[in-house]
Order: structure tokens, then sequence, then C-alpha cells
């Protein structure tokens, strides 16, 4: 009798134990803040309430379906079914992750884990915990992209540090050679093939300089200054200097209207929008030959044609048609081409900008810009400008052909680069003034301490060796107040009056420097 009290006690409390440890497991897996469920030959047995609430049952709705209910798409269920539920040597669980979906068609992503009860029987069933990733794969993905731009920003501000020092060394270089046209230019009859020839030299180098200015301001996103612009000689312009760089397989056919109104904008931005676009198109035809089509014209846009062009207003329209006969593009790549840093070209070809460069500078302007393209059937970019209604100033990138103006005084000249020093002296000497050339700092600063009153200017460069021109200014200014200075700089106006303090400063000169300009500087300083 003793025996039986004793056994019947253990099992007593062995059923309690048991009662307790059921009630302990099913308090953890309702409190879990993961689904969990019991699936044997791919039904879903039993599902705590987390799993119900994570796909959008009602309690017990899960209980009998098949697990692929937790998938979009069958190809999805089968690749997931496969490996979640393998054949598993040990107890060790499967893991991985999968888009699922929710019972209102919602697509979520989830982390799978499946371990089977028993490893030598799957026919027990797997216990499988499903969670919720789509928050977390989301903040990665955020960060992910936050990386990107931070590396984008930092290869951005490499280019610029990079741009303005080639920049700087490009205009040294481009100062003497449109110095010494000028000179020619005043030796020269207007009516002669060599004033033409010399004109096209100085008309050249100051698109380049305009391009130079272009660089700085794409790596410095300075604001640009609009203006009202006829299109038409720009785009005849982009052209005859293509028509030197392409393959002769490539055949060129414009069709301009000349009677296109202005636009107001940047004419170097249009230069470059055009430049961009025209280079992609030969570019996609110069293994094959082909077409390259330019046409110009106004059209106007009306409310039916509004839906095609979602961020225009109503109104009249110049039309830029810039199409070819090359590989074209798929449909998903077409819709990528305006990001930045996007491109299809190999490594060394292009730097996916261009593109993203013109698209904004399209909006920029009020207008927009479109793409069709066929695989193998070639593409057509399409550009609406808003044009307008008056014809007052336009601009289309002229070059100054006014008179020097002559005067008399002596100038000291301060440039650390011998042939600009040479280019100018000769100059100033021809419109009348005297000039002492110097090729530091320092050499100006002695010069002027020995003789302070000799001279009626100085002309300076900014970036030297030593002192700078600035500081050489608020040097000068402690040996003589009275002497006005000019500085030649490549930096922009707001730049330079943030640290420039020297009232002494009377004018600034962007370099390369206009000869003309210069003469008349100087005609107002002294």
């Amino acid at each position: 009798m003793l025996l039986f009290r004793n056994s019947y006690q253990r099992y007593r409390l062995y059923e309690q134990s048991l009662k307790f440890n059921e009630q302990k497991l099913s308090a953890i897996t309702q409190a879990s803040p993961v689904g969990i469920c019991l699936v044997k030959q791919r039904k879903i047995y039993w599902a705590n309430e987390t799993l119900h609430a994570m796909f959008g049952y009602e309690y017990d709705d899960l209980v009998g379906r098949n697990t692929s209910i937790f998938y979009p798409d069958n190809a999805t269920y089968q690749k997931i079914d496969k490996e979640l539920y393998s054949d598993h040597s040990s107890f060790k669980p499967s893991r991985l992750t999968s888009p699922c979906i929710k019972k209102d068609g919602t697509l979520f992503h989830c982390s799978l884990r499946s371990c089977p009860l028993n490893a030598a029987d799957h026919s027990q069933g797997f216990i499988v915990v499903i969670g919720d990733i789509t928050e977390i794969l989301t903040v990665e993905n955020e960060n992910i992209r936050l990386k990107d731009h931070i590396i984008r920003t930092q290869r951005m501000e490499a280019i610029g540090i990079l741009a303005s020092g080639i920049a700087h060394d490009f205009n040294n270089i481009l100062f003497p050679i449109t110095g010494y046209v000028e000179i020619l230019l005043m030796d020269t009859a207007k009516d002669s093939d060599t004033h033409k020839h010399l004109m096209s030299i100085l008309k050249a180098s100051n698109r380049a300089k305009k391009l130079i200015n272009q660089i700085l301001s794409f790596s410095r996103q300075k604001k640009h200054e609009t203006t009202q612009v006829l299109v038409q000689p720009i785009v005849k312009e982009t052209l005859n200097l293509l028509k030197e760089t392409i393959p002769k397989t490539i055949n060129i056919v414009q069709q301009i209207d000349k009677n296109c109104s202005p636009i107001l904008a940047d004419p170097t931005q249009i230069h470059q929008v055009i430049m961009n676009l025209c280079t992609n198109a030969y570019q996609a035809m110069e293994n094959r030959g082909g077409t390259l089509r330019v046409e110009l014209c106004e059209t106007d846009i009306d409310e039916n044609e509004l839906p095609r062009f979602l961020e225009l207003q109503p109104g009249r329209y110049l039309q830029l048609l810039i199409s070819d006969t090359g590989v074209g593009m798929e449909k998903k790549v077409a819709l990528k081409i305006f990001e930045p840093y996007f491109t299809t070209k190999k490594a060394g070809k292009g730097t996916g900008l261009g593109l993203s460069v013109a698209h904004g500078i399209v909006k920029k302007a009020g207008g927009d810009i479109k793409v069709v393209s066929e695989p193998d059937k070639g593409t057509c970019f399409y550009i609406y400008l808003p044009v307008l209604d008056s014809h007052t100033k336009t601009t289309a990138l002229p070059v100054d052909e006014n008179n020097c103006i002559k005067g008399t005084g002596h100038i000291l000249l301060v440039d650390d680069e011998e042939p600009i020093v040479n280019m100018e002296k000769k100059f100033l000497q021809r419109i009348g003034y005297d000039t002492t050339a110097c090729t530091s700092s320092g050499q100006a600063l002695e010069i002027l301490k020995t003789n302070p009153n000799t001279f009626d200017l100085v002309i300076t460069d900014l970036t030297m060796p030593g002192l700078t021109g600035d500081e050489l200014a608020r040097e000068l200014k402690k040996i003589n107040p009275d002497i006005p200075v000019i500085i030649c700089t490549g930096l922009e106006k707001n730049d330079r009056k943030a640290w420039m303090d020297s009232d002494n400063v009377k004018e600034f000169l962007i370099k390369p420097v206009n000869m003309k300009e210069l003469s008349r500087l100087i005609s107002r300083t002294i």
C-alpha cells in the first residue's frame, strides 16, 4: 500500500510538472514577438497569436492551411519549401529570408527558421519561427543609400578641388593666347582674312573660358546668371564642332527654324545640354554609323497635351529634337538614364553625370525633357523650353569687338606666370601705359618700398606663392594708401566679398582676362 501511495504521489508530481511546463511553453509562445507554428507535411497544425496577427488572420484561421498561403507566388513557395524543409541530419535550424504576403495582399519581408521536432523522423513535423524584418531591411537600405550618398558627396568634393586646380592652370594657359590674339587684332585690318581667322581663335578661346566656368559651377553648385538666349546659333556652333570630331560614317542632318524666339537660360548650360545629347547620340552609332538628326522649332502645348508634360504649363515652347539611329535602349534602361551616376557605357567611357546634368538644366529653365527609344531602332530626345514673348537683349555667346581705351600712367604688373606678365606688359604698353612687370609679390613689394610714389596702379594676380594678391594689397596700403589695385582672380563674387577687406582694391577681373575689358577698368581706376 505504501509503495502504491508513493508511486501515485510521484505520478501526481510528474503530472503537475508536465502541466506547468505546458502552461509555461504556451505562455512563452503566445507572448513571443515572432510568429511560431508547427508544420507537418506542409500543413499548419498550430500557430501562435503573433503569427495570426502578423499575416492578418483570425485566431486558428491558419490551422489546417497549406504553408503556400505565406508566399506571394508559387515559385517563391517552391524555393522556400525546398530550403526550409530539407533533410536535417541534426537539430540545427535552417535560416533564410523571403518575401511574404498578408491576407489582404500586402507584401512584406520575413526571416524564417525551421527545426524538426525529431531529426530522425521528419513526419513528426517542424517548428517554424517567422519574424517581420521589413523595417530592419528598410533601415539597412536607407543606411546603404546614405553611405552611397556620402561617397558621392566626397567624390564630388574631390572633383571640385581637382576642377578648381585644373581651371586655374588652364586659365593661365588660355590667358596669353587670348591676350596675344587681341594684340594682333589691333594691327590687323577688319576686312582681312587674317582678322577673321583671329576672331575665330578669340571666339573659341572665349568658349573655352565659359566651359571652364561651367566646370567650376558644376563642382561648386554655383548659381547661374540667366539671360535671353537665341538657341539657333548655339545649335549650329555645337554641330560645327561635332563635325570635326565624329566619324565620317555618321551623317548629321539639321533642320533649324531661324525664326525661333529666345528663351531665358544660361547660354553655356544650353550649349552643354546640346553637346551632351549629341555626344551620346554619336557614341550610340560610332561602331556601325548612322544619322544624327537635330531639329529646332516652336510648338504650342495646350491643356490636352499636359498629361504628357506633368510639370509644364500651357503655352508656347521651343522644341529641340536630337535623335540617332544607334543601338537604342530597353524601356527599363530608358527610365533610369536621367539618374546621377547611371550609365550603360564601359568603364572610362562615361561618368553617368551627362544626362542627369542636362535634365537638371532643362528643368531649371522651366522646361521638360523626354526620351523615346527602342533596341536597335535608335533614340530620340525631346527638349521643351518656354519661349519669351519679347525680343529685347539676346545672347548667343558674342565676342566683344569694341576698341580698347588708351591712356597714360605708370602701372606695376604682378603675376607669377612669366608668359602672362610678358603678354600683359606688351598690351599695356601698346595702349599707352608705362609698365613695370615682376613675377613675384615679394619683388613687387620691394619695388614699391623703393619707389612708393612712382606708380598710378597695381594689377596683381590673386593666387601666388608667398604673398597672395589680397595680402599684397594690404601691404601696399601700408606703403601708399592712395595706390589703387586691380586683382585678377578665378573666384566667384560671393567668395571674394567674404574675405576681401582692403579698400584700395578697386576692381576684380575673372581669368582669363579680356584685354579690352582690362583697358576699360584701368580708365575708370586711374
